[in-house]
């Protein structure tokens, strides 16, 4: 394991494409509708540049409620992947965010459900209609309990699931109101690639950065893994678990996405 220290990532599901207006000169901007269970669909915004090298569907944290309608996003969120989406598309990604199933549509979204084989099937529906609009590369990228949803999708789909998985600011301990962490994955069974950043300063009481570093030694079957210890930032302008603070890399969003992008494209 390289530690490197920056100054500082048989249902049909048919979509409904349902805007495209440009948001930058470099990518254009769309929501799909994916109907992933009988009267249940999956809303995410796809941000779409002319020339993709891969694509990353992105997973915010805690209950990952946006509200994604055909107006876009919705509920406010200020996490740390919603927020920097522009700069992996920037990055010739097609980046898609993705929001909670309509039957948990609140702000408690998905809270505690992350783990379980229902929410990776929902994404396999996901992940098998972006796929057939594009051959690149697609990988998983979480953040905070957004990563326990891509740790989950990882392990249990060995068939049509992504190429590989990022894991920023993860949740390595059990917290309240039976939220998850990690550690309810069957981990071993993580077979892709998989890339692991952290904040050596991150206080979020379920993320330590200590037992952080212990994951790639519970992925062991990645056919590559790394861990990527990342310092710096500016001065936290929320608590400690919020997305402006380390846990969210505040003032390092693009020097971490530097490094995802880079990790995501080496040969």
């Amino acid at each position: 394991m390289a530690i490197y220290r920056f100054i500082l990532l048989a249902l049909s599901a048919s979509v409904l494409l349902l805007t495209t207006t440009p948001s930058h000169a470099a990518f254009t901007e769309s929501v799909g509708v994916v109907t992933v269970r009988p009267g249940v669909t999956q809303s995410y915004l796809i941000l779409t540049p002319e020339k993709p090298v891969a694509t990353v569907i992105l997973f915010a944290g805690y209950g990952g409620f946006l509200d994604i309608t055909k107006w876009g996003i919705q509920q406010p969120s200020r996490n740390f992947l919603v927020r920097s989406r522009d700069l992996f598309a920037k990055r010739n990604f097609i980046t898609v965010v993705i929001d909670t199933p309509s039957d948990f549509s609140s702000v408690d979204g998905i809270l505690g459900l992350r783990a379980t084989k229902t929410h990776a099937q929902d994404i396999q529906k996901v992940i098998t209609k972006l796929r057939q609009t594009t051959d690149v590369p697609l990988w998983l990228v979480g953040t905070s309990r957004g990563t326990i949803s891509v740790a989950n999708a990882a392990a249990r789909l060995q068939e049509n699931g992504p190429d590989g998985i990022v894991l920023t600011a993860t949740v390595v301990e059990a917290g309240g109101r039976n939220s998850g962490y990690v550690g309810d994955v069957d981990l071993e069974k993580i077979r892709v690639p998989t890339l692991i950043v952290h904040h050596d300063e991150d206080d979020c009481v379920v993320c330590d950065f200590h037992t952080a570093q212990q994951l790639p030694s519970k992925i062991k079957n990645a056919s590559r893994i790394e861990f990527v210890a990342v310092s710096g930032g500016k001065q936290a302008q929320s608590r400690s678990c919020g997305p402006l603070s380390e846990h969210g890399f505040f003032g390092i969003e693009k020097t971490v996405i530097d490094r995802i992008a880079a990790w995501i494209t080496q040969p």
